[in-house]
């Protein structure tokens, strides 16, 4: 069942399914993988390192992010202009909600309590209100936004503006724009540290990734990486930060001590989405080019094997969620 339309329906629907609770298990996780040519999401089990199962979704499923308390997946749809809602304790898809012209990156307030949507066609970032759907604030931020990330106090939001090479700094409480900060060339991922005071945006016509010092308000360094690089994910003690790098065919793998590369991985063609799971400390990295996903132990840096999923495998955002209990 899709929950898109009447007005009235909206209201009465979509709090149910932005709202629910569950309890997890603590050692093992799922990651939930958008595959943009088959309209589906590809559910693994990080302990199997297996697809547990197929979820359809809407046209084009770019983005995901991940509401733990709340048992929920957001899944970024293109083309159904769309986010579909995913039951993380039951696996299954409860509906979609209505989220602008082209809704690509996404992102949750640390609270659980909104969904950030960056409307790519229409340069601007929605908030939608978990509890009650049907309010909506907007804010204009630059041309093509795409990644997407809070502030750990939810103070703040994060986005990298493609097309205007900056990022932009959003007072969430506002929904203004509070400051920019010039990056490289076409920023896309971005990735925080734990702790809120580090910022890494992926600028893939640069092959570039720009640190960002946040107490200072500007970059401190600007790394080399792989050839067209895509998104990042940051390790939980942020000493390391993993770069997919889409025409490389691998993954840059950069020391925050110094900012700069001390490893390259290979893995399988295109990679896009790419996250760090804690449970199990491997990245888990999505390719568009072979429709799978790698996996690589952090420790050695090494990929340890591909996991078959859907095609053009995207995974554009922090896709690990717990796994149901």
């Amino acid at each position: 069942m899709r929950f898109v339309s009447p007005k009235r329906l909206m209201q009465t629907t979509l709090a149910t399914l932005l709202a629910g609770t569950c309890l997890w298990a603590e050692a093992q996780s799922y990651a939930y993988v958008t595959n943009q040519g088959s309209n589906t999401v590809s559910v693994i089990d990080t302990l199997s390192d297996k697809v547990v199962k197929t979820l359809p979704v809407g046209k084009a499923p770019v983005g995901v992010v991940i509401s733990p308390s709340r048992a929920r997946a957001y899944i970024s749809n293109v083309e159904s202009h769309s986010v579909s809602v995913i039951d993380t304790q039951a696996l299954q898809v409860l509906g979609e909600i209505p989220a602008g012209e082209s809704p690509v990156g996404l992102a949750m307030s640390p609270d659980e309590t909104v969904l950030y949507v960056a409307d790519w066609f229409d340069d601007k970032v929605l908030a939608i209100e978990v509890d009650h759907p049907d309010t909506i604030r907007s804010v204009s931020v630059g041309r093509a936004p795409a990644g997407m990330v809070a502030s750990p106090d939810g103070k703040y939001l994060y986005i990298a503006n493609r097309d205007s090479n900056d990022i932009a700094i959003v007072d969430t409480a506002k929904m203004a724009i509070a400051s920019r900060i010039p990056v490289g060339t076409h920023p896309f991922g971005l990735a925080l540290s734990a702790d809120g005071n580090h910022l890494y945006s992926v600028n893939v016509y640069a092959n570039t990734v720009s640190a960002i010092d946040l107490t200072k308000g500007r970059v401190s360094a600007t790394i080399p990486v792989g050839d067209h690089p895509y998104c990042a994910t940051v390790s939980p003690d942020g000493h390391r930060v993993y770069i997919s790098n889409t025409q490389g065919d691998s993954v840059s793998v950069i020391d925050t001590a110094n900012d700069r590369v001390i490893a390259t991985v290979p893995v399988d063609t295109v990679p896009e989405g790419i996250t760090y799971n804690q449970d199990n400390h491997r990245i888990y990295v999505a390719s568009w080019g072979d429709d799978t996903v790698s996996v690589i132990d952090a420790a050695s840096n090494k990929k340890l094997e591909s996991i078959p999923t859907g095609k053009q495998s995207r995974a554009f955002g922090q896709f690990i969620a717990p796994a149901p209990h």
